[in-house]
């Protein structure tokens, strides 16, 4: 019955999508109102343009005319977009816009020209010049004419996707970040790692989609700046990734140390061609893009070795993530050669952002594994040092504590022991007898729990460790025990009797061990004496 309900919810939920779907549908068909905030006029020239190719003073040219329309508002905007090469723009043959890039220092940089006002129906011609490094290229990205408000509507409405990809990445990052130093002391050393890898790496992704689109030419005119700053973070990007794999990894580690290697002397070379302008940049962000692909290849067979061979169930999700990167990835570098200022970048950034959370469910997997058997770890120590029956430290942890003891000057010891426990035990029985030990342990720890360290050593023997005691404060303390302990036989039938001794270092070059015998033999001889009092009592 409860499997035929299970199924049952099942399809209750999938009814429900279904409706909900076709809901959706009918409400994207409904007519448009006139509800939209107005932007203004916005035309995208994607008409037929004339090209022409020629050289241009040894420099390759490509040139694209347009007819403007004939009748244009006042206030006119032509937004255009060069990539890797220098820009022209004129109209009727007259030079209107001019704008260089002799190092290809720039990149991709969408332009936004003023257009005069009487520039209807004349012809509009957007020349593209190759640079002494490079060579132009096919023009491929939109060219807006309109008014202001309109042409940047349109531009946020293309690149805003980088913004809020980079929010949400740093957030992630962030988050990922304060878990690793929230949850240090209870991972492992691998586990805190790899959160800490799987951080960098996500700001990094975060930090490259947004310098590499345009938005940010929206803040600043400093392309080139920005040009740099994205290719490092592309470049520095798969360092903390691979690290990361490593850390995920159980036993295939084969060929990742030897890919960080070479990732950081691609990063060095770019460096030093960029500040002596050996060559444009674009050269080594091919050998990039190879160590990429390789890299990609390699963690995908050393995760599925790890998985058959040593049953690395965490690798999972990440050669799922790997997978779906790939994809995305190859497609980006597709677009990326063959349609240069094309949206690989988006299709990058939503195979980045699916690979993310592949990761970070691996990572927060193996984090929540790593803390239910660190948690584990923390129990079975507590247990080891604790003795169960009055929450009090061990004898093994009070031997523990007279190891680490190098120093007894400023040390004491007091021994306490229940008297007649065996007594009680054979007369009124065990529970009896517990009841005499878990009254003990509850009035040492009320006086001494706060003052120094108290233990069970034995079956009705329990110690307590002070530091920074003088005799006078421990007798002070003594005083107080007997008050607590006179209370608590106030309730019991039978008389509970703590015999105790105590031995202070001051003053003297004694060991803990030898300090510890002399407390146990104080305590011995007034066992006995309480013994005789009692025994003299009886007789009488």
């Amino acid at each position: 019955m409860k499997r035929y309900r299970h199924y049952l919810k099942k399809i209750l939920y999938i009814c429900l999508a279904c409706v909900m779907l076709f809901a959706l549908v009918k409400g994207i068909g409904l007519p448009s109102e006139n509800g939209r905030l107005p932007i203004g006029w916005l035309a995208v020239l994607d008409d037929t343009w004339e090209v022409e190719r020629e050289n241009v003073q040894d420099k390759k040219s490509i040139s694209y005319s347009y007819v403007l329309p004939e009748r244009l508002p006042g206030d006119v905007l032509l937004s255009v977009e060069s990539f890797w090469s220098a820009l022209r723009v004129y109209l009727d043959g007259q030079l209107l816009y001019s704008y260089e890039d002799p190092y290809l220092e720039k990149g991709t940089v969408r332009h936004w020209i003023d257009l005069p006002y009487d520039s209807s129906g004349k012809k509009l011609t957007i020349q593209y010049l190759s640079s002494e490094n490079g060579s132009a290229h096919d023009y491929s990205g939109d060219v807006y004419l309109g008014e202001k408000n309109a042409v940047m509507g349109r531009f946020l409405s293309e690149h805003l996707y980088a913004g809020f990809f980079t929010v949400s990445m740093w957030l992630m990052s962030v988050g990922l970040y304060i878990c690793s130093i929230f949850f240090k002391k209870r991972l492992s050393a691998a586990g805190y790692k790899s959160v800490k890898y799987l951080s960098a790496f996500i700001f990094l992704t975060g930090l490259w989609v947004v310098t590499d689109s345009q938005l940010l030419q929206l803040f600043t005119g400093k392309m080139g700046l920005m040009l740099l700053v994205s290719f490092l973070s592309f470049m520095f990007m798969p360092l903390p990734l691979v690290l990361y794999i490593k850390e995920m990894l159980l036993h295939e580690k084969r060929g990742l140390d030897l890919l960080l290697l070479l990732y950081q002397l691609c990063i060095a070379f770019v460096c030093i061609s960029y500040i002596f302008r050996l060559m444009p940049m674009t050269v080594p962000l091919v050998a990039q893009h190879i160590l990429v692909v390789v890299t990609i290849a390699v963690v995908i067979r050393n995760g599925i070795v790890d998985i058959k061979k040593y049953h690395n169930n965490d690798m999972y999700p990440v050669l799922s993530g790997f997978g779906i990167f790939s994809a995305f990835g190859l497609l980006a570098l597709v677009l990326f050669y063959t349609r240069p200022g094309s949206a690989y970048s988006i299709a990058f950034s939503v195979g980045m952002f699916l690979f993310v959370v592949c990761l970070a469910y691996g990572a927060f997997k193996k984090l929540y594994y790593n803390m239910k058997i660190n948690e584990s770890i923390a129990i079975y120590k507590r247990i080891a040092y604790r003795d169960l029956m009055t929450d009090l430290g061990n004898r093994s942890a009070f031997i523990k504590e007279q190891e680490r003891t190098k120093e007894v000057k400023n040390m004491a010891y007091i021994v306490f022991d229940v008297n007649d426990l065996k007594k009680v035990n054979d007369t009124y029985g065990h529970q009896e007898g517990d009841r005499l030990i878990t009254d003990t342990a509850r009035c040492i720890r009320g006086v001494f729990e706060n003052e120094g360290k108290c233990f069970r050593i034995g079956g009705d023997e329990f110690a307590v460790v002070l530091r920074e005691h003088s005799e006078k404060e421990i007798l002070g303390k003594l005083d107080l025990f007997n008050k607590r302990l006179a209370k608590i036989n106030e309730a019991r039938k039978i008389s509970l009797q703590i015999a105790y001794g105590y031995s202070t270092g001051m003053g003297t070059e004694k060991d803990a061990e030898t300090l510890f015998r002399e407390a146990d033999y104080h305590m011995y001889v007034r066992k006995k004496n309480m013994k005789e009092i009692q025994h003299g009592q009886t007789e009488k």
